[in-house]
């Protein structure tokens, strides 16, 4: 894989030095700062690293902060095969990834597929695993009322019209990021093209229809299985847990924070911005590290 060349807009918003590895067959791209107990910090879709990118300096001042793109995202390989880009096999990758790293005692970020997927981590590798920070995602095989609703949701399962959609019209990244449905104000300008940067064309889009239709709505699904047995196995998480979550997010409701309390032994009550939405992470990037940093069970 020959790593993209980065224009002069996206490096000043992604200063940071770019770290490539082979895992299970595909390049990986990821950005590994600072030094210390490590923090991996795991995104959703249709972002990648990037949304991170507030996060990164003050956390690299103490620790070592790892941000991976997934598999189809970012500065990753994008293979063109949609089975690649399974929930198992996201956690696979990952796994894999942070083993080749020789990380002890990790510390997950996890928001929107982060959730699943560091979860699956978690549990893969429970003894390696210092502390959980929860932001704006889900563990269960009942999606959510957003996720069960036919416009827009369940049209994106829908063969040709899923891809017209998410791969001609990049809908994920147009709306999702570019409208200010799912943060609080409107992305734009060189965020958004920062943003958009990793998926400039119909090809290069495929992880982000892939993510959509990788949600169980109902059992036999692809992701069924694998999603049931996190969450049964949540409880077998007895580590510290903080809960961060944008209540003003429409996908993940506020009522996930505190099933999260009650399904995890070490969670503290969820820490609720108010204002924040799905993308918390561009809301209230300050308060979150802030919190992330102060929390008493963490990586002092």
């Amino acid at each position: 894989m020959i790593p993209p060349e980065l224009p002069a807009a996206v490096r000043a918003l992604y200063p940071f030095r770019s770290n490539y590895k082979r895992v299970n067959g595909r390049w990986m791209h990821y950005l590994d700062e600072g030094a210390g107990e490590p923090i991996v910090l795991l995104h959703g879709n249709p972002t990648w690293s990037l949304l991170y990118r507030n996060f990164i300096p003050p956390l690299a001042e103490r620790y070592r902060v790892v941000a991976p793109d997934y598999v189809g995202f970012g500065l990753s390989e994008k293979p063109a095969d949609e089975s690649a880009y399974s929930l198992r096999n996201h956690t696979a990758i990952l796994t894999s990834l942070l083993d080749g790293l020789g990380l002890r005692n990790v510390t997950l970020v996890m928001q929107d597929w982060g959730g699943p997927i560091g979860l699956g981590y978690a549990l893969a590798r429970r003894s390696n695993v210092r502390t959980l920070v929860i932001m704006n995602t889900w563990a269960f095989t009942d999606a959510s009322r957003f996720h069960r609703s036919v416009y827009p949701w369940r049209l994106l399962h829908a063969p040709i019209f899923g891809q017209l959609l998410l791969k001609r019209r990049n809908l994920m990244v147009e709306a999702n990021l570019a409208m200010g449905v799912f943060h609080s104000e409107r992305i734009s300008g060189a965020v958004l093209e920062t943003y958009r940067f990793p998926f400039p064309d119909y090809d290069s889009r495929t992880g982000i229809l892939a993510f959509p239709r990788s949600i169980p709505l109902q059992p036999g699904d692809a992701a069924y299985e694998v999603m049931a047995r996190i969450s049964r196995g949540l409880g077998d998480l007895d580590v510290p847990a903080k809960i961060i979550w944008g209540e003003q997010d429409i996908v993940f409701p506020v009522e996930l924070a505190y099933r999260f309390q009650a399904a995890l032994p070490q969670a503290d009550e969820p820490y609720v911005i108010h204002e924040a939405r799905h993308f918390l992470q561009e809301d209230a990037p300050e308060e979150i590290t802030e919190q992330i940093m102060a929390f008493p069970a963490s990586i002092s």
